[in-house]
């Protein structure tokens, strides 16, 4: 008699042997396994609720600009390049400096090569044209028409100037202009052409 309980202790301790290799120790390494996944979710959703504040605060401060800015903004760069528009600029800034034109018109589109943050080399990303003019002038309306240039209300860079005296007082002038556009993805643009409305 002794000898059988002897036996169902020791078949009793197997069991038991077998359940804690079998079944609690795998179910504590998996509930530790999900105590880990879990304090790593918990740092993940903190540093994305700081991702998130960032940007909430970027699209407060861009919702922040009165329509008058944004109006502005599209005015002094716009979105796209306006080559009528330019040329219209131009004629009404040389009508209004008392300059007659020889020659004024758009040259064509200039790709523009820029770095991105990776510092790689991303062609057409800013859009610019560019535009001549070939007028007759004095010094003093050279220097006149190039101030008009300056505070024009979109940016004209002068990428070449040519100086060629004709008389004593009188100038042939060659310039070519630059205007640019301001790159925006096409949502932004849709998003800015509704603000301007």
């Amino acid at each position: 008699m002794m000898s059988r309980s002897f036996t169902v202790q020791i078949l009793l301790i197997l069991v038991a042997v077998m359940i804690l290799v079998f079944f609690i120790k795998p179910t504590v390494e998996e509930i530790r396994s999900i105590q880990d996944k879990h304090v790593v979710y918990e740092q993940e959703t903190v540093r994305i609720q700081g991702v998130n504040d960032v940007l909430n605060s970027h699209i407060a401060t861009i919702e922040a600009v009165s329509l008058t800015d944004t109006q502005a903004l599209e005015r002094y760069i716009p979105t796209q390049l306006d080559e009528v528009s330019v040329l219209r600029d131009l004629q009404t800034i040389l009508d209004m400096q008392g300059v007659v034109t020889d020659t004024l018109a758009y040259v064509g589109p200039v790709d523009l090569a820029t770095s991105d943050e990776t510092g790689e080399v991303v062609a057409g990303v800013v859009p610019a044209g560019d535009f001549s003019i070939d007028i007759t002038v004095s010094y003093p309306q050279l220097k006149d028409l190039l101030a008009a240039f300056e505070i024009n209300a979109y940016p004209l860079e002068v990428m070449e100037l040519a100086i060629d005296p004709i008389e004593a007082d009188i100038l042939n002038v060659k310039m070519q202009l630059r205007a640019y556009a301001l790159t925006v993805k096409s949502d932004d643009s849709a998003e800015l052409s509704a603000n301007n409305e």
